[in-house]
């Protein structure tokens, strides 16, 4: 939250960067592309020159790297967007969402990745803004998220490379929501490894925070797909002219898969609290088997120590205590007293 104090008292549209620099310097891939043709050239630290657009050409601008402020308040002015989206693509913990104006769409998303060594969500925002012949995405620059999108574009007269603007979009928010189903997997079986170690009694005392640490990442994604869904959503019913008809159908899918993913979380939380119980059963079973334990040793140690009492009060005329063998024909009954008292608790099945 540190980073939110440079922005206190500043107007509306101020371009300040409230994440962490996460490259050393920004990166612009420029890929401009038509059915036939496709040309790409690389930027670092500056903005290639404005070239003119011909005809049937799109063009994506992909930035990586948001901590140069002023580099992205110049790309995002070159083709006009406005100084608030500017201010949101800098300001990276927006909530998911669809905007539109004359000018085009604005598009935040937020990409998920899961750390098994860590078991951490790592979160990185992606803007998009969409015009007639423009993509912009901007990414913070942790991984190269898109670097699938750039491969499908290398391929002539494929669906991508024909649909226009708008489906390169749907095609980068459909690769971001995709890594949603990867990450709900590998929570998945963090979830069931968890159950398991608990079902095996192993390390129960380190489970409990395990299972807070799911419910908090489950928490954490159910934040981000749900408005991410809504987003879809509202781009379905926006009719905005930059959003053909025939993408309804890929939109509906996305739409689709986040219904899906939703549900996915909604059972995963149903079962990473279902594990609280797992695991409360589980401590009262384990202290209910040392209570019996320890009430078995009890019980055992009753008749010998009746024993062991009356031949300790010390009264003079006792035959046993002038018997040679008396010691040790104690011993043998009290010992004999211990093994049928063991095996009856073994034959009721109590050790």
């Amino acid at each position: 939250m540190g980073h939110h104090r440079h922005k206190a008292g500043l107007p509306p549209g101020s371009p300040v960067f409230t994440g962490q620099r996460r490259v050393e310097r920004p990166v612009l891939l420029r890929i401009r592309y038509n059915p036939e043709q496709l040309a790409e050239d690389r930027w670092e630290g500056e903005l290639p020159p404005a070239e003119p657009q011909a005809e049937g050409d799109i063009w994506w601008y992909d930035l990586r790297g948001l901590h140069e402020p002023a580099l992205v308040k110049e790309l995002g002015s070159r083709f006009g967007m406005h100084s608030l989206w500017i201010e949101d693509v800098l300001h990276v913990e927006q909530r998911p969402k669809v905007e539109t104006d004359a000018t085009g769409i604005f598009i935040v998303m937020q990409a998920l990745s899961f750390s098994k060594e860590t078991r951490t969500l790592e979160k990185e925002q992606v803007a998009l803004f969409v015009t007639q012949q423009h993509v912009l995405s901007f990414q913070e620059g942790l991984t190269d998220l898109l670097a699938i999108i750039r491969q499908r574009l290398q391929v002539e007269h494929s669906r991508i490379r024909k649909a226009g603007p708008a489906y390169l979009a749907y095609a980068i928010m459909d690769c971001i929501v995709d890594h949603y189903f990867l990450v709900l997997e590998q929570l998945k079986d963090g979830i069931e490894q968890i159950e398991g170690e608990i079902i095996n009694s192993l390390s129960l005392d380190a489970k409990k925070k395990e299972i807070y640490q799911m419910k908090c990442l489950l928490l954490d994604v159910r934040r981000i797909a749900g408005p991410t869904r809504e987003a879809v959503a509202n781009l379905r019913r926006s009719e905005h002219p930059l959003v053909p008809k025939k993408l309804d159908p890929f939109l509906r899918d996305l739409h689709d898969h986040l219904t899906h993913i939703m549900d996915h979380i909604e059972l995963s939380q149903e079962v990473a609290n279902s594990l609280y119980d797992l695991y409360a059963a589980e401590l009262n079973l384990q202290m209910n088997r040392t209570v019996q334990i320890l009430t078995i040793f009890s019980a055992l140690f009753i008749p010998l120590t009746f024993i062991a009492g009356v031949y300790g009060m010390n009264f003079r005329y006792m035959p046993e205590l002038e018997w040679r063998y008396g010691y040790f024909a104690v011993l043998t009954v009290m010992a004999i007293i211990a093994f049928f008292m063991l095996r009856y608790f073994r034959k009721k099945g109590w050790l």
